[in-house]
């Protein structure tokens, strides 16, 4: 009766081992799973957040891309309306002696002065620079 006592005690132990572990991984598979999903959120969040950062982006290029179709929409109508100013004034030097003396002439200062500096590199570029 001994013997089936320690054996009841033995088994009832083992059961209480096996019980333990048991539940010891479960708490760690818990646990586990738990800090998965955290992450799995925190993932998602970043994803959220990339997907706003690239619209953004997005818009970003359509209205960089708006802004330089208008630049060079209106650099061709500048430079059309330099190119008619500079055929008429072309035309008043020939026709008009005195513009043409003029025009022979060495650029004033006091002009040169209210002048922007690319239309005084344009300038020298296209008629050279008299005014050293």
């Amino acid at each position: 009766m001994l013997l089936g006592t320690k054996i009841k005690i033995g088994v009832i132990v083992t059961l209480i081992g096996i019980i333990g572990f048991l539940g010891w991984r479960y708490e760690s598979a818990i646990r586990t799973t738990a800090q998965q999903a955290y992450q799995i959120t925190q993932q998602l969040q970043h994803i959220d957040d990339m997907s706003n950062r690239i619209d953004e982006i997005k818009e970003l290029q359509e209205t960089n891309k708006r802004l330089m179709e208008e630049y060079v929409q209106h650099t061709r109508e500048i430079t059309a309306e330099y190119k008619g100013i500079r055929e008429d004034l072309e035309i008043i030097i020939e026709q008009n002696e005195e513009a043409k003396e003029w025009a022979d002439s060495k650029t004033p200062d006091s002009i040169l002065k209210t002048l922007p500096p690319e239309m005084i590199e344009i300038i020298e570029r296209e008629i050279g620079d008299d005014n050293e």
